[in-house]
């Protein structure tokens, strides 16, 4: 199947769904305005409707994710590590490669570091890398991996 008629088709499902999202806030409005309004059953309603936008934020993230992928082609080598006798892409390079095609799909990317959360690990010195990819329809995933610190170079 080709680009345009995917999109086309993700396009009305996703029409679909925001018209049964419509269809729930008018439900919740309508039970917020009874005049037998029950706080409970209106926090239960926006519980239905807040996981609804999130199944719909998870598929959409993973439908852009699934064009992104398909678009992505390895990043050619261009650096040498001596002292492994290898070959490697740089981060930079990575980088340029990429990242237009992430973010045309909507994605956003965000790193840092944190304390691994075993207590083992930190006293040995290890760092927690940390990732986050955010998609503009809401979902995020989250990623993290618990390495020693590299000293060698």
């Amino acid at each position: 199947m080709n680009n345009s008629v995917e999109r086309q088709e993700e396009n009305e499902q996703r029409m679909a769904l925001r018209s049964d999202s419509s269809a729930l806030m008018n439900i919740i409005e309508t039970t917020a305005r009874d005049k037998d309004f029950d706080p409970q059953r209106l926090r239960e309603l926006l519980q239905i409707k807040r996981e609804f936008e999130a199944e719909e934020a998870r598929r959409d993230y993973a439908a852009a994710m699934a064009r992104v992928q398909a678009r992505i082609e390895p990043v050619v080598a261009d650096a040498e590590n001596k002292q492994t006798e290898s070959r490697y892409a740089r981060l930079a390079s990575i980088v340029k490669a990429i990242a237009p095609i992430y973010t045309a799909e909507g994605f956003s990317v965000d790193f840092g570091t944190d304390e691994p959360s075993n207590e083992k690990l930190r006293e040995a010195g290890w760092i927690r890398f940390t990732g986050e990819c955010t998609h503009a329809a809401g979902h995020v995933k989250h990623y993290h991996a618990d390495l020693p610190l590299d000293t060698a170079g």
